[in-house]
């Protein structure tokens, strides 16, 4: 018995072709990413309930660390945990595989707050989830032993933690800086019109004693305002290391453009130490390229395997993307990773790839530093000001005294005199002259 092949008509062989190419295409870009999926929004419960969340990932999990942010304190309830299970006081965390999931018995006013969920598996994944504890509604019920699924969700977007460049962190540091220079104009005010006080005191007080008799001193001038100076002082150098501890995530170029079969760099450097560091595709459509940690394998998605050069550390990397193809034309970020915040620049990097290469790739200039690193330095020249006027203000003061000094003894010395004679001689001296 012959048996015959399966064929269909061209059209249905291609449509079916194209079908298969898409999906091993989807599933090769998905090979090795964790793809994280956690419990989404704001969590609801009321108090004495249970409630669980849960962070899932497509590899497994490394490192699970759980971080609770409740009335601006940060504390870490599970730190970089691996597989197992794991409790602390009334929290219970599980951990297998790929599934990790927190658990809370009889919730109280103080597990409410913003659970920071940090990540890793082959890469490192940021998540945060809310909880919020309302008063408890009517009866409490009485078996309680079984957990309840998680909370009513509220709205689709994750609360993310404040990061630097996405925030009111600049203003905060500029309105900062502002009451800052107004403080030293006002000290450096105060500290002219004391010394002009002072040297008013000062012409006083010698005039007063060279026509006084008896008198062996000027006494003491007037005091700085040293309290003032000294809050001025304290003050600056409390702010100038929040100041330069910003962290800041910087990308160069902004636009540029390549032929075909061409390569270019993209630079992405931070202030600060970081965790791990993503180049993201934010357009046509939002993809992650590669990720990158010392000492680990990096990630890289498939479009670009064999295509993509790393240069550098984590901390300031350059990725160098060859071979490249019109369909590489998009929109390129950095995007930089810790325990608990993401940082991201302010401008991503425009790839153009075209047939030909035009006269010349138009580049941006030069990165310029940034609204946020204006406050900084301006941080830093109010206290180099500040201490400098102080220190101004503690030698004038010092070197007034000791002319002070001086004038006091040279001047006292000439009433001692003018004393003695006029005792000894007072009637000679006191006596009219009958021959004028």
């Amino acid at each position: 018995m012959q048996t015959c092949p399966l064929e269909f008509p061209g059209p249905i062989s291609q449509a079916l072709g194209a079908l298969l190419l898409l999906a091993a295409s989807l599933s090769a870009q998905n090979e090795g990413w964790d793809l994280p999926t956690c419990t989404e929004g704001v969590v609801s419960v009321s108090q004495g309930k249970n409630v669980a969340m849960s962070c899932n990932i497509s590899n497994t999990f490394s490192l699970v660390t759980v971080t609770l942010r409740h009335l601006r304190e940060n504390k870490a309830i599970f730190h970089n945990v691996s597989q197992g299970h794991f409790s602390r006081d009334d929290w219970q965390l599980w951990v297998q595989g790929g599934m990790a999931q927190l658990l809370i018995k009889g919730v109280r006013d103080s597990h409410a707050g913003l659970y920071m969920w940090h990540l890793r598996g082959r890469q490192r994944n940021n998540r945060n989830i809310t909880l919020e504890v309302s008063e408890p509604e009517g009866l409490k019920d009485s078996d309680g032993t079984q957990l309840p699924e998680a909370g009513t969700l509220r709205g689709s977007e994750v609360p993310s933690a404040p990061s630097t460049g996405s925030g009111p962190v600049p203003g905060v540091i500029a309105a900062v800086s502002i009451l800052t220079v107004a403080v030293v104009m006002f000290a450096c005010y105060m500290c002219r019109r004391s010394r002009q006080r002072q040297e008013v005191l000062l012409t006083q007080r010698v005039s007063s004693c060279t026509h006084r008799a008896g008198k062996a001193g000027c006494g003491n001038m007037a005091q700085p305002p040293r309290l003032l100076l000294l809050a001025l002082l304290l003050a600056l150098a409390r702010g100038l290391p929040e100041a330069l501890a910003i962290q800041e995530m910087q990308q160069s170029p902004c636009f540029t453009i390549a032929p075909v079969e061409g390569s270019v760099n993209i630079t992405c450097s931070t202030s600060g130490a970081l965790s791990g560091i993503y180049l993201k595709q934010l357009w046509p459509q939002p993809t992650d390229i590669i990720y990158y940690e010392d000492g680990a394998t990096p990630t890289v998605n498939t479009v670009f395997r064999d295509r993509v050069n790393f240069s550098g550390s984590q901390d300031k990397l350059t990725i160098t993307m060859q071979r490249l193809q019109p369909a590489d034309t998009g929109t390129y970020t950095c995007e930089g990773v810790t325990e608990t915040d993401v940082f991201r620049p302010r401008h991503g990097t425009l790839v153009l790839v075209t047939e030909e290469l035009s006269q010349g790739a138009h580049r941006c200039p030069e990165a310029r530093p940034t609204a946020s690193a204006l406050p900084a330095a301006l941080m830093v020249v109010s206290f180099l000001l500040g201490l400098g006027l102080g220190v101004a203000c503690v030698l004038g003061r010092t070197q007034m005294k000791k002319v002070c000094s001086s004038r006091d003894r040279d001047s006292a010395a000439a009433c001692v005199v003018y004393e003695d004679m006029s005792h000894s001689r007072c009637n000679t001296l006191s006596a009219p002259n009958l021959y004028q």
